[in-house]
């Protein structure tokens, strides 16, 4: 009797804990479970529902839109209802005809500060630039588990095109996982909670506008695994005081440390000088660094390429970035 009743416990026990994991899964689930939009404009979870006109619709306060006969983009919000706890729908039937979501446009949810997690469904296959830009709450990223594109591996708080190995979006609680091969276009732009860059060893690109207008950054360290810097990477950055950048950067492109912050110290510790895609002598905006820096800032370059430095010349051969310095010490 005494091991029936043992037996019986225990099978209790571990069914609650089945349906508890079961319960956390459907809640899960009930992000992106299939919504059905009614001729009458109900649907069958109850939520909102809005036309706007033949291609464009509210649901639940976040705007669609049809792009072919089977896509959906998701391109705005309602900024008057929208609370941040409404979720993104993978699959919508609408007018009879049955969308999967495609797309976050860009800038789909400028500046919403009411969002504070983001579960990205199984159907997204494209995050646009700026999707996300001035969402200072954002502290928690979720990719469906049974998205083929998409994850957000090891709980990392972010995207991550899974082909490419790119992080396409983080916030500022993102860890970069070890194995991510690039920072993606816009990823961290006006990010203002990110203090420091963490990026692994396995990084080697940081693209376009990567962590422009990231306010809470006062130094930019850049690891040696890092070969190329695109475009604006750290532009507008303007509370910065030093930039070091690592010994294995090969490319840096325009306005990367345009940061209007006239960093006192520079530090390049590549013994061959960086080539630098700038524009040309007049165009003091195409410089990778703010025009005031090659005046104000101090370069330290490694030992015995101070010439080299001085008479690099730039991609259009018409101004030397490195050469523009002023001052230019080795260490």
């Amino acid at each position: 009797m005494k091991t029936l009743k043992l037996f019986l416990m225990l099978t209790a026990v571990i069914m609650c804990l089945f349906v508890s994991s079961c319960s956390e899964d459907d809640d899960d689930l009930n992000v992106i479970r299939p919504v059905v939009i009614k001729d009458n404009g109900e649907t069958s979870n109850g939520t909102d529902f809005e036309a706007i006109d033949s291609v464009n619709f509210n649901l639940d306060h976040i705007k669609y839109r049809i792009i072919t006969d089977k896509y959906l983009s998701v391109y705005g919000y309602d900024k008057s209802k929208f609370t941040g706890t409404e979720k993104i729908v993978s699959v919508i039937t609408y007018k009879g005809k049955t969308y999967t979501t495609y797309l976050i446009s860009n800038e789909a949810f400028k500046d919403c500060k009411k969002i504070t997690e983001l579960i990205v469904p199984d159907s997204v296959r494209f995050i646009g630039g700026g999707a996300f830009y001035g969402c200072t709450e954002l502290v928690s990223i979720k990719v469906s588990p049974t998205n083929p594109y998409l994850d957000s591996r090891n709980n990392c708080n972010a995207v991550i095109d899974t082909k490419k190995k790119e992080l396409m979006l983080g916030c500022k609680t993102t860890v970069i996982p070890y194995g991510v091969t690039s920072i993606g276009s816009s990823a961290f732009m006006w990010c203002e909670g990110i203090v420091s860059l963490d990026i692994p060893s396995s990084v080697t690109a940081i693209g376009n506008w990567a962590y422009a207008y990231c306010d809470g950054l006062t130094t930019i360290e850049i690891p040696n695994s890092i070969q190329t810097i695109g475009s604006y990477a750290f532009s507008s950055c303007k509370n910065v005081k030093s930039i070091t950048i690592g010994e294995n950067v090969e490319e840096i492109y325009g306005r990367a440390f345009d940061t209007n912050s006239m960093p006192k110290e520079i530090h390049c510790k590549a013994t061959i000088p960086p080539m630098c895609y700038s524009g040309n002598t007049f165009n003091a905006w195409d410089k990778v660094f703010n025009m005031e820096d090659y005046y104000r800032s101090t370069l330290y370059v490694p030992k015995g390429t101070r010439d080299a430095y001085d008479k690099s010349m730039t991609f259009y051969k018409t101004f030397s970035d490195w050469g523009g310095f002023q001052n230019i010490i080795e260490e």
